[in-house]
């Protein structure tokens, strides 16, 4: 369960954050939203790939980091084996939520006060005098990124999907154990169609400074064939995991 509150400099002078144990939370995640000023980093290391809310219609951006539930291929060991971790994941136990003010709502940051990064020791929050340390004040600038963020990027997929240029994919994936799996509800960029477009708005598509967000979700691809290969590998260990025992 989550506890969500919001910060006071008061109640949460003696509260510390340990970002080693923010990483691991992020073990059994399969797909982590991100927002466009993440592609660039987050393309060095995952398929970049649409997921679309089946009530809504919405579609929102994700790092694939599994192809199942509770499947993070890029954690190994306690640590995130990827070049970037996604700031949805490194933000928390952090949340941006909203209260009344004299001039209408106003943002405020939020903390789930029962996560389990919260112990004695790690980042303080607030200094003796009551002031933002660097860290909160990171995750701030952080959380401010990912509110701006997701306005701009749903602005990029509405452009998208009103140039039909979403499309869906279905994996078909067979491992060196013979397991087969089929990967769906993921959609990518159709280059095919991409590259149809009017002179018009493939200038449009430029001048939105979209063109290289769209490359790069393309590119991004390319790491599924490595995830293959980590499951691949992962099967093999786990033959490892009980070894039956001769009776005597």
């Amino acid at each position: 369960m989550s506890k969500i509150v919001a910060i006071d400099k008061t109640h949460h002078k003696t509260i510390r954050i340990d970002p080693a144990e923010v990483k691991l939370l992020g073990a059994t995640e399969h797909l982590v939203p991100l927002v466009l000023s993440e592609f660039g980093r987050a393309s060095t290391s995952f398929p970049i790939v649409f997921t679309k809310n089946l009530d809504t219609g919405r579609f929102s951006v994700v790092a694939m980091c599994g192809f199942e539930k509770l499947e993070n291929l890029f954690f190994e060991q306690c640590r995130w084996t990827s070049h970037y971790v996604p700031l949805n994941i490194i933000r928390q136990p952090f949340f941006l939520g909203t209260e009344d003010g004299k001039d209408g709502k106003k943002q405020i940051i939020c903390l789930d006060v029962d996560s389990p990064a919260i112990g004695e020791e790690g980042e303080a929050l607030f200094d003796k005098a009551g002031k933002p340390m660097p860290y909160l004040e990171k995750m701030q600038l952080m959380l401010s990124e990912l509110y701006n963020g997701e306005k701009r990027t749903q602005k990029f997929i509405q452009w998208l999907a009103t140039n039909d240029l979403i499309q869906k994919m279905i994996l078909d994936i067979k491992f060196d154990n013979g397991e087969t799996l089929k990967v769906q509800g993921v959609y990518t960029i159709d280059e095919e169609a991409l590259n149809k477009l009017p002179a018009s708005e493939f200038q449009n598509l430029r001048e939105q400074g979209y063109l290289a967000f769209v490359y790069a979700m393309i590119l991004s691809l390319g790491h599924i064939s490595g995830m293959v290969k980590a499951r691949n590998i992962r099967n093999e260990n786990a033959k490892g995991w009980f070894v039956k025992q001769p009776v005597n």
